[in-house]
C-alpha cells in the first residue's frame, strides 16, 4: 500500500493485523518490529491504525491524527 500527505509524499507501507499480547492489548508482534519496511498496525476490533510503537517515520508521525 502507498500512503500520500497531502503535501504530495508518498510512503509505501505494509498493512498488518495488530496480534493480542501476554497483556491483553494488542500490538506490534516481534517478526513487526524486525521488518525493513515500514509497517502500520490496524487493530481488529476497533479499526484503528497507527505506527509501531517507536518506528513511525520521519515527518510521518502526526498522519493518523
Amino acid at each position: 500500500m502507498v500512503l500520500q500527505k497531502p503535501d504530495g509524499s508518498l510512503l509505501a507501507v505494509d498493512v498488518k493485523s495488530a496480534t493480542l499480547n501476554g497483556q491483553g492489548g494488542f500490538g506490534a508482534n516481534s517478526n513487526m518490529t524486525k521488518a525493513t519496511e515500514t509497517v502500520v498496525l490496524v487493530h481488529p476490533y476497533t479499526e484503528e491504525v497507527r505506527w509501531i510503537k517507536g518506528k513511525a517515520p520521519l515527518g510521518w508521525e502526526d498522519f493518523w491524527k
